[in-house]
């Protein structure tokens, strides 16, 4: 580091620092000052160290700020910047002195908090207005006391520009190692340098940093000659290797001094008594290794033992130990001579290593077996088993989390099963561990610093329950809301290296992913399964469902009813009051189902309002019609939607297995056809399967067929039915009747193919074709000079509530020209009050071009007299029932009496359909009807019959009960 621009050494110059080390290091400027000081702490953070800075003139913030451009993982409690007590004297002696004591007491915390040592800076002694000299005696005092430390690394910070050369040189045999621009130099030498006391100007500074960087090889003859004959000794401390030589005969032992202090007991020159190794091999390796001492003793042969020492302090330690027998002439073991070498530290290494390998090997393996898509299950169960084995704790549990009843699942667990057999949901305590890694944002809670939390109690009792005395907690992450916690415990000391953590959140990210994929492919299942909008099985899983209750039916001789089930008159409140309230009473429909019916039964929507329930393993017919029953007293039930109480009905269609059909298209197309024999009776109820329904459809579904290509072919024709006038006698109008040709079954009369032309749609191409043909021919005779008629055209429902049936309107008249004044529309009674408001709305529209409206078979619907006065009715139209028992059912008389009195008090002409009888025509004729039409007067005849009836200029001539010529 220095002013010239280069990029600073990085953490890696202070990796041959350790405990005890002491450093000196030197700067140009502010920005070097800093970026060592960072570099310094990201150290000691990354090796678990605690860090301390004692500081009067910097906040913690800034010191934070320092550390995140490294983005160290700083432990909770890892980094404390200290306002050093109030010092009692400038003497600098008796200042580090207080200062040191500080550093004791922060020392003695880390320990108790787990850190490996502690890491030491600070900026005090100048913040304490000690004189230059002073402040370093200030710093060699305090640098003298921690070089006897184990577990401290102190960094000591000098400026060139403002210390004294010769005064900060002697310095340097305070510390360990000295750092200038960058460079590293041990501290093995002794230097002399002769410099003036007075600033330190440019040449000088040269002269310094040239002596610095040449110190290393500027050692004295006395030290290489000091280091040659320790050599040995100084090789054994390194490889923590020493010797000894057990004379058998006498049992004493030589020890090296490098033995002794392996064995952590005082020095007692090279001799010994009875050998001190076997009395503190451990315990439990004793056995072992006494049986590998004795055999090399029999045969004679060399030995190498791996065994345990317990020294005096308490402290054990890992040693490996290589021997020779020594045997005299006669072949008698005299002497054993060996080594034994301290290898705790290596041989922990290597568990270390083996550790994280097996941890990389088993996140690997995890990791396959999420990618290959197996059981969720048996993974999760592997992988609690297999992080226990691997980290050699007691329990661990994967803990699933359930947002909307905010409960713990356990989803599985290892080690648990005495403690904790049931493995069912329970509540999350926020307070707790596993409460807390939930909601940590990833980062792992462990318990052991949970100890002198808030929640203390509480865990306590978990700690003695389990008797756990430690453990780590982690969220298995996932979009939204984590999955659940990852949890490990332990009944015995253990701490969780930074290491165990890691291998911890990676089994944790292999179960999210394995977790994410178990969520996407339910998600899938589910578009592909079930209806979005009710949450019901979808025209497809109702098929597999369908299949497997046929199959075991058929194996258990049981029955299966199909109930084929649609909304009646569901158009009408989607068209209303919107799709939105017609989704809300979908899902109340399908909640109501589910709940009429057996857990082993189905229900699902296969489409706009249409919904199939199977009833499965049934041991009788009879059960079926009362759960028909109660589905329809259910969905009678009337429910508030956005202010409006809506209350619905169904009609029911029901095939059994296996007398309606042993396929599952059978049975479902069956139901279908008796769901619409049900609607044909009247809605709101259930109708079973029959053959004759069958064939009724088959007969639909070709007359449908065929009617597509009659009106491609032009294979329809219109007859026209003449309307007379009672008092004048004369045809006033003609009503335009609609018959097929069919090329088979010969000419069809309405009622054989309009309701299927309604069913299907086709009414909507078929009546615009009857209206434009009627219009057409009527304008056709009023150019050849014929009076003018009124043409009297029927609609269907599906016409007069089609959105541009009104526009469609306006085209025929434009294309053919004809006077709106001549064209009467027909409506039904239910058509109108199908609904009211719209119906009102539209006859206004037809009105306002001057159409006339009628009324047809009036008396067969609503049959209510009084909605007359709310529509603009011109004719109202008798019903051919009433007409055809006028004269001989005194009940049908007394109807027609007072229709015809309601319709001439509210100005509307009636006009009578179906005069067969001239006594029909009489009691009509007495009741003062307006207009009558019938077979009476003739059937309906083509265009060019009733041409010859406008020639003659017909009129009700003999037939009529008064002279035609008074008007």
């Amino acid at each position: 580091m220095g002013s010239d621009g280069q990029e600073t050494a990085g953490p890696e110059i202070f990796s041959e620092v350790g405990p005890g080390s002491n450093i000196a290091f030197f700067f140009d400027s502010d920005h070097d000052h800093r970026e060592v000081l960072t570099r310094f702490m990201a150290e000691g953070v990354q090796r678990g160290e605690k860090i301390i800075y004692l500081t009067r003139t910097r906040e913690p913030g800034e010191i934070h700020d320092y550390l995140r451009r490294y983005h160290c993982p700083i432990r909770s409690g890892q980094l404390q910047v200290l306002d050093p007590p109030e010092f009692t004297s400038s003497e600098a002696i008796e200042l580090a002195a207080q200062v040191t004591a500080t550093f004791e007491q922060e020392l003695a915390r880390a320990r108790a908090e787990g850190f490996h040592g502690l890491r030491i800076t600070s900026d005090y002694s100048m913040a304490a207005g000690l004189q230059e000299k002073s402040r370093l005696r200030f710093k060699k005092a305090i640098h003298d006391y921690f070089a006897q430390s184990g577990d401290c690394i102190l960094l000591c910070q000098y400026d060139l520009r403002i210390c004294d050369p010769a005064i900060l040189l002697d310095m340097l045999f305070t510390h360990s190692q000295v750092l200038y621009r960058g460079a590293c130099f041990p501290n093995y030498y002794y230097a002399s340098l002769e410099m003036e006391t007075e600033s330190v100007d440019d040449a000088r500074l040269n002269k310094l940093m040239a002596c610095l960087e040449n110190l290393a090889r500027r050692r004295s003859a006395e030290e290489k000659g000091h280091k040659n004959l320790t050599s040995l000794a100084e090789a054994q401390r390194i490889a923590h290797l020493g010797n000894f030589e057990w004379d058998l005969r006498c049992d004493i032992c030589l020890y090296s001094e490098e033995t002794f202090r392996i064995l952590g007991v005082p020095s007692r020159g090279d001799e010994s008594g009875p050998p001190l190794i076997l009395k503190m091999i451990h315990p439990d390796d004793k056995p072992r290794v006494r049986a590998v001492v004795d055999e090399s003793l029999r045969t004679k042969t060399p030995l190498e033992v791996d065994f345990r020492i317990v020294r005096p302090d308490g402290s054990v330690r890992e040693i490996f130990s290589r021997a020779q027998i020594s045997c005299q002439s006669g072949g008698r073991a005299v002497r054993l001579v060996g080594t034994i070498q301290d290898v705790t530290e290596s041989r922990q290494v290597e568990r270390e290593i083996k550790l994280r390998a097996r941890q990389q090997a088993v996140i690997a393996e995890l990791g396959q077996k999420a990618l290959a898509g197996g059981h969720l299950d048996a993974l999760i169960e592997t992988s609690v088993a297999t992080v226990a084995e691997t980290l050699q704790v007691d329990f661990c549990q994967v803990l699933e989390y359930l947002p909307r009843e905010d409960l713990f699942l356990m989803r599985a667990g290892y080690g648990w099963h005495e403690q904790n057999g049931d493995r069912g949901t329970f509540a999350i305590d926020r307070s707790l561990h596993e409460g807390r890694a939930l909601f940590a944002g990833g980062r792992p809670i462990i318990i052991g610093e949970l100890a002198g939390d808030a929640s203390a109690p509480a865990l306590a009792r978990f700690l003695s329950d389990h008797r756990v005395v430690n453990g780590a907690s982690l969220a298995i992450s996932g979009q939204g809301n984590p999955f659940g916690v990852l949890g490990v415990y332990s009944r015995k000391e253990y701490h969780f290296s930074q290491e165990d953590l890691v291998f911890l959140q990676s089994v944790a990210n292999v179960l999210a992913v394995a977790l994410e994929r178990e969520r996407a492919d339910r998600e899938i299942q589910k578009l592909a399964y079930y209806d979005s909008l009710t949450g019901l099985p979808n025209r497809t899983l109702l098929s597999d469902r369908l299949a497997q209750a046929v199959s075991r039916a058929g194996r258990d001789s049981k029955e299966v009813a199909v109930m084929f089930l649609d909304l009646d008159r569901f158009k009408t409140i989607n068209d209303t009051l919107g799709h939105t309230v017609g989704d809300q009473l979908l899902r109340i429909v399908a909640d109501r189902l589910q709940g009429c019916l057996r857990r082993s039964d189905t229900v699902a929507r296969i489409g706009g309002d249409e919904f199939v329930v199977i009833l499965s393993s049934l041991d009788q017919e009879e059960d079926i019609p009362q759960v028909a029953q109660k589905i329809l007293h259910e969905l009678a039930q009337g429910v508030m939607l956005e202010e409006h109480e809506i209350f619905t009905s169904a009609s029911i269609g029901i095939a059994v297995f296996p007398v309606d059909g042993e396929e599952t298209g059978t049975l479902l197309r069956h139901a279908d056809i008796a769901m619409y024999q049900a609607k044909e009776r009247g809605k709101n109820t259930y109708q079973f399967f029959s053959h004759e329904m069958n064939r009724k459809a088959i007969d639909r579904l070709m007359l449908e067929n065929s009617l597509r290509k009659g009106l491609k072919r032009d294979q329809f024709f219109l007859l026209y039915q003449p309307q007379l006038d009672l008092r004048s006698g004369r045809m006033v109008g003609v009503e335009a009747l609609v018959r097929w040709n069919h090329p088979q079954l010969g000419v069809l009369s309405p009622d054989r193919f309009i309701p299927v032309a309604e069913e299907s749609g086709l009414i909507l191409n078929l009546g615009a074709w009857v209206l434009r043909t009627a219009c057409a021919q009527a304008q056709q005779w009023r150019r050849e000079g014929y009076p003018p008629l009124r043409i009297a055209v029927n609609l269907s429902s599906r016409q007069f509530s089609h959105p541009a049936f009104i526009d469609m309107l306006d085209h025929i008249l434009e294309e053919t020209g004809f006077d709106p004044a001549s064209l009467e529309l027909e409506l039904t009674e239910s058509i109108i009050m199908e609904e009211p408001e719209f119906a009102i709305m539209t006859l206004t529209d037809i009105k306002v071009r001057g159409i006339s409206l009628a009324i047809d078979d009036f008396g067969t619907g609503y049959s209510s007299l009084s909605y007359l006065k709310h529509f603009p009715f011109d004719r109202l139209k008798v019903a051919q029932s009433f007409v055809h028992d006028v004269t001989s059912d005194t009940d049908n008389a007394a109807i027609v009496d007072a229709v015809i009195a309601v319709a001439q008090s509210l100005n509307i002409k009636v006009i009578a359909e179906g005069v067969e009888t001239r006594k029909q025509l009489d009691f009509l004729y007495a009741r003062q009807c307006d207009e009558v039409q019938g077979f009476y007067f003739g059937r309906p005849i083509p265009a060019e019959k009733l041409v010859e009836l406008l020639r003659e200029g017909f009129v009700l001539k003999e037939v009529c009960p008064f002279d035609p010529s008074d008007e």
